[in-house]
């Protein structure tokens, strides 16, 4: 189904869904979406689609998916803050991300990553979570290079395991 979406409005997709943008601009976790981008949602996850203009994504959903559209954004001011922080620091930086389980580390993580990287540097990620590895096989530490914004880090290719 086609999904028009306004500016400054924000659709929430819980997978197992795929989402294409057709027109517009819009952003996940701080990764800019091009026109024919498509972003795959996987069951149990959810991603906040952004739109800086008005827009329109073309959205599959799969069983037991949900869809719900709210004005703003729904990252947190406290995730900005941390990222205008981290910038401001020296290079090298070294960042490491605690929390309790399903708590938005992964999430904070990408949006960190997407607006902090240049395009004339990468960023080493380690997927340290044995419990819900990311990068990398189950039970393993994993080590990754990002040197391009990300929507979902099981996507990324592990460096070394």
């Amino acid at each position: 189904m086609n999904r028009s979406v306004e500016k400054d409005r924000t659709i929430l997709v819980s997978g197992p869904s795929s989402v294409k943008l057709l027109k517009g601009k819009v952003s996940v976790l701080g990764a800019e979406l091009s026109v024919k981008d498509k972003v795959i949602v996987r069951k149990g996850k959810s991603l906040p689609f952004e739109a800086e203009v008005s827009s329109v994504l073309e959205i599959v959903d799969g069983r037991g998916s949900e869809i719900e559209e709210v004005d703003g954004s729904t990252i947190p001011v406290s995730w900005r803050e941390a990222v205008r922080y981290l910038l401001s620091l020296p290079r090298p930086r070294t960042v490491m991300v605690l929390g309790d389980v399903d708590c938005g580390k992964t999430a904070f993580c990408t949006f960190m990553i997407n607006n902090v990287l240049t395009s004339a540097s990468g960023i080493s990620i380690i997927d340290a979570d044995l419990g819900q590895s990311d990068l990398g096989p189950p039970g393993t530490i994993g080590l990754g290079l990002v040197k391009k914004p990300f929507t979902d880090l099981f996507f990324e290719k592990a460096t070394a395991t």
